[in-house]
């Protein structure tokens, strides 16, 4: 998500680049000094989203850029003083009391990353989810619907699988703390992940995650018999993929060039787990821009594999699983609520 900032201090501008800089999932495309500056910054990057100092603004001011960021319908974080606390938002404005960052630990860098993106995604699940723009199932959709879960279910139930692969990228580390936590303590198969991350951020994200989900989280490791119920990583800057040794199927780090410049890329992870697994092999293709993972759920299926895409409402970005469904890779469609509990009945958890 491309961000333009509205700080007209040196100081602050130059921990908000820390800030930014520790998360891979947020570009800091331009700072705005002035609310000249600010309108004419819009019109050159067309940023995703607006972070803005706004205890330097009148109250005229303040509802002024309210109706422009609300004309453009950008995700905007608004950073208030006290006295400010009563103003009238829209939805896409959240309000936050400026914090000290010029006392920001390494630490509180981070976490206000993670933060920023959280709260952006939140704005955006917000903005997009009003139900104006929803499409509800009437009786006999609904039924419809449940009807193909029973089928998918009945024509895996004599499966067993042995891997969960799951690939994912804007929005992802809210969406795979849910999706984990609905899987519970234990899970019968290893569970591989590959996220788009840089390594600034990663370890973070992996600590974080460790705190908050009960499945024991870690690092993919180069030449790694991986353990059921364990969930790994891939690190970053490496592709993960598969192979068998002696009857054991072993993690393997792969440094080919960037597929469509990305690495780790789900596309890899999913190929190789189409080759190894075979028939034996879950893939979940989550929220993220791009089409990374579309022709390796393609592969997956064409196997025997079974594909589970995010559906467009619970998606921050339904780029990924978009191109997916489009490739014809997806044998169901789920909202991020329904994925774990049907993991776990797919795998007879």
């Amino acid at each position: 998500m491309k961000v333009l900032v509205f700080e007209s201090s040196a100081i602050y501008r130059s921990i908000i680049k820390e800030i930014f800089n520790s998360n891979p999932n947020l570009t800091l495309c331009d700072f705005a000094g002035s609310d000249a500056d600010f309108i004419e910054k819009l019109r050159i990057h067309h940023p995703d989203c607006i972070s803005i100092d706004a205890t330097v603004l009148t109250e005229k001011e303040i509802y002024r850029t309210f109706n422009q960021v609300q004309k453009l319908k950008l995700p905007s974080i608004f950073f208030i003083s006290d006295s400010q606390k009563n103003l009238r938002t829209p939805e896409n404005v959240v309000l936050f009391s400026k914090p000290k960052f010029e006392s920001f630990s390494s630490k509180q860098i981070e976490e206000c990353a993670i933060g920023l993106e959280m709260t952006y995604n939140q704005i955006l699940k917000k903005m997009y989810s009003v139900p104006s723009l929803l499409h509800k199932m009437d009786s006999s959709s609904q039924e419809s619907h449940n009807h193909q879960i029973i089928n998918d279910m009945q024509k895996h139930s004599s499966s067993s699988f042995q891997a969960l692969c799951i690939g994912v990228s804007t929005g992802g580390p809210t969406t795979i703390m849910e999706l984990l936590n609905g899987l519970g303590s234990s899970f019968p198969v290893p569970i591989f992940i590959t996220q788009h991350l840089d390594g600034n951020f990663d370890k973070n994200l992996i600590e974080w995650l460790q705190n908050n989900v009960s499945l024991p989280i870690h690092f993919a490791q180069d030449n790694q018999i991986p353990k059921n119920g364990h969930v790994y990583f891939t690190p970053a800057d490496v592709h993960l993929t598969f192979k068998k040794e002696q009857n054991e199927i072993i993690m393997h780090f792969n440094h080919d060039e960037p597929v469509n410049y990305l690495r780790p890329a789900v596309d890899k992870m999913f190929d190789s787990a189409a080759q190894v697994f075979g028939s034996k092999c879950i893939a979940v293709l989550l929220t993220g821009m791009g089409n990374d993972g579309a022709e390796g759920c393609v592969h997956i299926k064409k196997v025997g594999g079974y594909t589970i895409a995010q559906d467009e409402k619970s998606c921050v970005v339904f780029g990924m699983p978009k191109a997916a469904i489009e490739a014809g890779g997806i044998d169901i469609i789920l909202n991020l609520s329904e994925i774990a509990p049907y993991l776990k009945k797919l795998v007879k958890t």
